[in-house]
């Protein structure tokens, strides 16, 4: 028998070490150079408030709440920006560990360690690895849910089964988009247990599929009324069927944009979407020969996302995360079988070229803010949810005059709040997710304090009613007046506003950064 130290320092352990730690260092590299952005703060918002209140927040019902609970307890150490979204770098990294393990279920250490190296670099993973949300969450329970539902394949036992349950469970309340690949692939299961007449297994998992619906009962009763109109709300489905030509350039597109979104983050990259689409079906081509199994898992539940999307319920590249386990390991067993299983040597060359192309473009295209910066120079290859509003809160504090009234754009007012504290100073009662109150037509009194004003949520409204509601909020026209942008999703939104403003007024300060800027604006004189 090997001892543990010769076990530990066989080059494969050596290497999935180095992995690991590549991993961890590209999601804690420039972990803070972005602030926090509104997406982030609304997550920590229900986070602050009493254990059992959580549910009844507003945060808690449009995702599930697992991960709202999870950063509870994660702030009593820390609410720090870098401890905030450490939580997230933790579960990345062991979806890592994850997707190392299912490359090993599928054909040893050499699949496992380039899905180890695929999974640490690609970009999709290190950018939601850097941020306060369900996603890093999500992607490594259902990791872990594959690798339970392969184990049951493997040793169909009371046990495996249970902890397919758990982990199923746990993934459910983490994010509504993981039910997709957990529910697809076991009811896949499931009918490949039925063709197999494998009565017994058949038994064990309809009674834990039964079991799984009974403990997300409050999710389907409490979240899926609120989450599916709210998903709806902001849907953009595809194209309404017009002809089947019409629908495979639909399907053409999205499968394109899908796999590009995975290895390169498009389309917040210079990379063209054809490059990494073309790199990736040729190896899942490959894969198809011996892995048809494990392709097919992938390629059905892509279906399934695909006519999700198409009704609008999946509106963001970002929820095809939910396929990421699938997918990675898929390709990293093409790349093992051209690169070492062949022995053909020009599969061996078009293999490591393969590799080299991939690990290239998916290196150009990480989301590290710095490296960006260097590399592009323009903001236009900056991921959309980058809003800084760090330096902005910072340059109004320092030249505020507390005599001259705020006005808080309603996007700026989750991470204003933040970056001021400012429900720290209101009492025990104030929780930071009242402030969202402030967006509607009736707001609360503290939402008018101290000199500061939180804007109404006036998105729907014209440009001309968008400048009352500012007047109507701050109670008049005052003689000078601050006013601070972010999160306009409607770029021409922040542009409207001031051009109406400036009818009465003239800019006498300004700072603008990335999606956030603050104004300070004064009557003029006629």
């Amino acid at each position: 028998m090997k001892s543990f130290r010769t076990t530990f320092v066989q080059p494969e352990y050596i290497l999935t070490a180095f992995i690991l730690l590549l991993a961890f260092s590209l999601r804690i590299w420039g972990i803070s150079a972005r602030s926090l952005w509104f997406d982030e703060v609304f997550k920590i918002w229900p986070a602050t408030s009493n254990f059992w209140n959580i549910p009844q927040l507003r945060g808690g019902i449009i995702d599930p709440p697992l991960y709202s609970y999870l950063l509870h307890f994660w702030m009593q150490f820390g609410k720090s920006e870098v401890h905030l979204r450490s939580l997230s770098v933790f579960f990345s990294v062991l979806s890592v560990i994850g997707v190392m393990v299912l490359g090993y279920r599928i054909q040893g250490w050499a699949t496992s360690l380039i899905a180890g190296v695929l999974m640490a670099l690609i970009p999709t993973e290190v950018r939601y690895a850097q941020e306060v949300g369900p996603y890093a969450l999500m992607v490594c329970l259902i990791v872990w849910n594959v690798v339970a539902l392969l184990n049951i394949k493997k040793n169909p036992k009371w046990i495996a089964y249970c902890l397919w349950a758990f982990l199923a469970i746990l993934g459910t309340y983490s994010h509504y988009g993981a039910a997709l690949t957990i529910v697809f692939l076991y009811c896949i299961f499931l009918i490949e247990v039925i063709y197999q007449k494998d009565w017994h297994n058949l038994k064990y998992g309809v009674v834990t599929f039964v079991f799984y619906w009974v403990a997300i009962t409050p999710l389907l009763l409490y979240l899926l009324p609120t989450q599916i109109p709210w998903a709806l709300s902001f849907g953009a489905p595809l194209n309404e069927f017009v002809s089947l030509s019409s629908e495979l350039k639909n399907i053409w597109v999205f499968t394109q944009q899908f796999v590009a979104f995975q290895f390169t983050g498009w389309p917040f990259t210079v990379i063209p979407p054809i490059l990494p689409f073309f790199l990736v079906v040729i190896l899942l081509i490959i894969s198809g020969k011996n892995q048809s199994r494990f392709l097919s898992w992938l390629l059905l539940t892509l279906g399934v996302y695909y006519l999700a999307s198409r009704i609008g319920l999946f509106n963001y590249p970002r929820h095809g995360l939910i396929l990421s386990p699938l997918i990675v390991p898929i390709v990293a067993y093409g790349l093992q079988y051209l690169v070492f299983g062949s022995h053909r040597k020009y599969q061996n060359l078009l293999g490591l070229l393969i590799l080299i192309s991939l690990v290239v473009i998916i290196f150009i295209s990480l989301p590290n803010r710095s490296f960006r910066d260097r590399l592009f120079y323009e903001q236009n290859w900056l991921w959309p949810e980058t809003e800084d509003m760090r330096p902005v809160v910072e340059y109004w504090q320092d030249r505020r005059d507390k005599t001259i009234p705020t006005y808080i754009y309603y996007g700026a007012t989750p991470a204003f709040t933040f970056y001021t504290d400012t429900y720290k100073n209101k009492g025990p009662d104030l929780q930071p997710l009242q402030y969202s109150k402030c967006w509607g037509e009736q707001s609360p009194e503290y939402c008018r304090r101290d000199g500061i004003y939180y804007g109404k949520w006036i998105r729907s409204l014209t440009p001309e009613e968008k400048i009352q509601s500012i007047y109507k909020t701050i109670s008049g026209r005052p003689e000078e007046l601050w006013i601070i942008f972010s999160h306009h999703l409607h770029v021409d939104e922040e542009n409207q506003i001031l051009a109406g403003l400036l009818d009465h007024y003239s800019i006498i300060q300004s700072f603008q950064k990335t999606n956030a800027s603050v104004y300070l604006l004064k009557t003029k004189s006629y």
